[in-house]
C-alpha cells in the first residue's frame, strides 16, 4: 500500500472530524414538524440503544469514506511515482514491471509530461 504523508492525512482527518461534528450538531438541532419521523429522532437521540445504532452508523460511514479515500490517494500517489521515474529515464516496460501497472496507463502519464 501506498505511503500517506502524516501531515496530509492529519489534515484530512481534522476536515472529516469538523464534517462529522457539524452534521451532529444539526441532528441535535433538528425540530421536525413530522410526528413519526419526530420519535425516531427521539429514539435516536435520547435513548441509549438509539445513540449506539448512531454510532455505528458514524462509524460504518467513516470506514466506507477512508477506503475511498485511501484508493484515491494511492492512485493519486501511483501516478507522482510514474511520472518521477518517467523523468529519470526508466524506460515504459521497466515502470509497468516494477509498479505493476499497466503499459497504457504509463504512456498516458508520458503524453501528458
Amino acid at each position: 500500500m501506498s505511503r500517506i504523508p502524516y501531515r496530509f492525512a492529519l489534515h484530512k482527518s481534522i476536515c472529516y472530524i469538523k464534517d462529522i461534528i457539524e452534521l451532529m450538531q444539526c441532528f441535535m438541532q433538528m425540530d421536525v414538524q413530522n410526528p413519526v419521523f419526530s420519535k425516531r429522532i427521539q429514539y435516536l437521540k435520547k435513548n441509549e440503544r438509539g445513540m449506539s445504532i448512531m454510532c455505528e452508523v458514524m462509524e460504518n460511514y467513516a470506514k466506507e469514506y477512508a477506503k475511498e479515500y485511501v484508493k484515491e490517494y494511492a492512485a493519486k500517489e501511483k501516478d507522482e511515482d510514474i511520472r518521477a521515474a518517467l523523468k529519470k529515464g526508466f524506460s515504459i516496460d521497466t515502470i509497468c514491471e516494477m509498479m505493476r501497472v499497466t503499459k497504457e496507463r504509463v504512456e498516458k502519464i508520458q503524453k501528458a509530461l
